[in-house]
């Protein structure tokens, strides 16, 4: 079985053993770009050193999972959950997530050029240091959690609202925003956001 089968075999099973072994053993770097994963279920893996540049991950369950310091460049995650996963120090440029659930999980550090967020919601995360360039955000709802040290070079953010996070040293300046809210709750409403008090009525 080449590097590829079982590297891919080993995080659909969520096997952290395999994947040490593949890492020991491989003469370069290991690499799943381009390859699409879907309904897959994975279980308190670390991906660190792992290409996982213009991957499709649709309708997949993140659980503790640690993407440090990984190439996401051009990822595409649709309809998927993660719970406690860390994206870290790794890149994100021109990634993409749509109809995704995020709860209890953290992007710090991440290079996310072009990044675009579609109808997704975060729960208690947290999002720090970073640089918000070229960015699309859309339909994003942030519940709970922390936002800190975000600087909005350029882009848009549509439909963004804040509920109840705490937010600091959040510049928003360069940004386009539209439609964007935040509840009372919040500490340090960014610039553009309008205030809301209390809890939106359902029509």
């Amino acid at each position: 079985m080449s590097h590829r089968k079982s590297l891919l075999s080993a995080i659909r099973e969520s096997d952290g053993e395999a994947l040490a072994r593949l890492r020991e053993s491989a003469s370069e770097p290991l690499s799943l770009s381009g390859e699409t994963f879907k309904n897959a279920h994975i279980t308190g893996l670390r991906l660190e050193g792992i290409d996982l540049s213009n991957t499709e991950w649709s309708d997949c369950m993140f659980d503790r999972v640690r993407f440090e310091g990984v190439d996401l460049s051009g990822s595409y995650f649709v309809g998927s959950t993660a719970l406690s996963t860390q994206f870290e120090g790794g890149t994100l440029d021109n990634a993409s997530f749509e109809g995704c659930v995020l709860r209890r999980s953290s992007f710090i550090a991440c290079s996310c050029v072009g990044l675009e967020l579609a109808d997704t919601e975060f729960s208690d995360c947290t999002l720090a240091e970073l640089a918000l360039d070229e960015v699309d955000w859309h339909g994003v709802a942030f519940n709970e959690g922390e936002l800190r040290q975000l600087q909005g070079v350029s882009g848009s953010l549509n439909r963004v609202t804040l509920r109840g996070v705490k937010v600091s040293d959040f510049d928003t300046e360069e940004l386009e925003l539209e439609h964007c809210s935040s509840t009372v709750e919040s500490q340090g409403v960014p610039a553009g956001f309008v205030l809301r008090q209390g809890r939106r009525q359902r029509l």
